[in-house]
């Protein structure tokens, strides 16, 4: 698998009445796909006025203020990291299935922490890597609107320290993303 790259772009702020998740979907579209009609090939996310992608390796460069290769931590190497993400379970509800936040249920803040991190083991369990102990996840909720179109994500920053336990399993886990969401910035693991 060849290394993809990262690309940091520095943004204006968006458009008075728009939906700034929105905008930032948009303006990662222009910036890093590589046609108007293409299907998205990269994930991203935005920090303050800095939108950070991964991008393909040999993906062209489009209005880039700064291009890295992305950093793989060694197996074994403990990391430190960042995640943005959209914890969801599954459930069947009236015959539908819906996605549900995994802390949905929680009864408390040391209740829904723990079951952030579960989340965060299963995600590890299958994508290559072992969270540390102490790690932080902030939880928050984005009001999402496309068009007519509104909804609710919750949204959960993760950071701590990882360490690779399966360097094909974690590459191939960071390439594809963590979560649902990924349209709208989620999923990046950030090392």
């Amino acid at each position: 698998m060849s290394n993809p790259i990262i690309s940091q772009v520095r943004l204006a702020i968006p458009p008075p009445g728009m939906c700034p998740h929105y905008w930032a979907h948009q303006e990662a579209m222009r910036l890093f796909a590589p046609g108007p009609d293409a299907n998205r090939d990269f994930l991203y996310r935005l920090d303050a006025d800095c939108l950070t992608a991964l991008r393909p390796a040999g993906s062209s460069i489009r209005e880039d203020n700064l291009v890295l290769p992305y950093r793989w931590p060694a197996t074994a190497e403990e990391r430190r990291f960042r995640l943005r993400a959209n914890p969801t379970v599954t459930k069947f509800i009236n015959g539908k299935s819906r996605r549900c936040d995994v802390a949905q249920c929680a009864r408390n803040t040391a209740e829904q922490q723990e079951r952030y991190a579960d989340w965060l083991r299963r995600q590890g369990e299958r994508h290559g890597f072992r969270p540390g102990e102490g790690g932080e996840a902030i939880r928050k909720y984005w009001r999402v609107r496309d068009g007519k179109r509104e909804m609710s994500l919750v949204v959960v920053d993760f950071s701590g320290e990882l360490e690779v336990t399966d360097a094909a399993a974690f590459r191939a886990g960071v390439v594809q993303g963590f979560g649902h969401g990924k349209a709208w910035g989620l999923g990046l693991l950030l090392c």
